[in-house]
């Protein structure tokens, strides 16, 4: 609630003032950094646009592998002539630094051989996918890796037994994620991160030693 937004009559007690006495902000999630895409060009201030040509991988080069229209990303990837696909990341956040929180994506997910889509964080060594499709049209994975230095013994993918159902997989019955909007969600406490496909938890994990700051 913002002052001068409401009047006393809108407040159930008939006062404004009354009405967010005890309000405490620091029990409350307040909304911070998002991106609706209702705008016809993708937003500077939010995304880094990635252009590469890295190996055998394909070339991004500015827009082309993204439109905007109607409250829309519509993401593509494009092999190119000569090259095996390997990897894209079209679009990166450069402004939003997550730690601890809620965080969400709604979208339809495609799926199909070959066909790679997630949605991940990365930072000091933690990588946090709140999910992969790997192409499966009726699965989502979650996925935490820590990759530490060679010395240390490389890369681990943290244990997936946390779920009440020993795994870090969701599936959908009777459905495929590309038919319609799913909504994956992330939630990051003091404690533990939990994963959820429209609203249903599916895995977490406790906030141990590998999860910093």
């Amino acid at each position: 609630l913002k002052k001068g937004a409401v009047t006393d009559a809108d407040s159930k007690r008939g006062s404004y003032e009354e009405t967010i006495s005890n309000y405490d902000s620091q029990n409350y999630y307040r909304y911070v950094w998002g991106d609706e895409f209702d705008t016809n060009t993708l937003s500077k201030d939010k995304w880094r646009i990635i252009e590469f040509i890295n190996g055998d991988a394909i070339a991004v080069k500015g827009n082309e592998t993204f439109d905007m229209h109607d409250g829309n990303i519509i993401m593509r990837a494009i092999k190119r002539e000569n090259r095996k696909y390997k990897h894209c990341d079209a679009i990166k956040s450069h402004r939003m630094f997550f730690n601890k929180g809620y965080l969400e994506l709604r979208a339809i997910i495609p799926d199909g051989t070959g066909v790679y889509s997630s949605f991940w964080l990365n930072g000091d060594g933690l990588e946090i996918d709140i999910f992969e499709s790997l192409g499966t049209a009726h699965q989502l994975v979650a996925n935490i890796h820590y990759w530490r230095s060679q010395e240390d013994g490389g890369h681990i993918s943290l244990d997936g037994s946390m779920s009440a159902t020993g795994s870090r997989r969701y599936y959908l019955n009777n459905e495929i994620f590309s038919d319609q909007y799913h909504t994956v969600g992330f939630l990051w406490t003091d404690t533990e991160v939990r994963f959820f496909c429209d609203g249903e938890q599916y895995y977490y994990h406790p906030t141990d030693e590998y999860f910093v700051g």
